[in-house]
């Protein structure tokens, strides 16, 4: 179960954009509790989507550029 609730926090994150508005950056995404993501955008959601972020940060990073830096070190 928790391999096929990655790959769903996966296909969320990369499928449904909309999610990137929830959390547009780092700062949010470490400041956001499962609680209250889920309020935002739902229970089933949140399940799939929060451990997925927080064991890969760098797919929130990138889409703001926070480790753009490491490219060029």
């Amino acid at each position: 179960m928790p391999t096929q609730r990655k790959a769903e926090g996966e296909r969320r994150w990369k499928q449904d954009t909309s999610l990137h508005r929830v959390l547009p950056d780092l700062k949010a995404l470490i400041g956001t509790t499962p609680a209250a993501l889920a309020a935002k955008i739902g229970q089933g959601k949140a399940d799939a989507l929060m451990p997925y972020l927080r064991r890969h940060p760098e797919a929130v990073a990138q889409q703001d550029g926070s480790l753009r830096w490491s490219a060029h070190a």
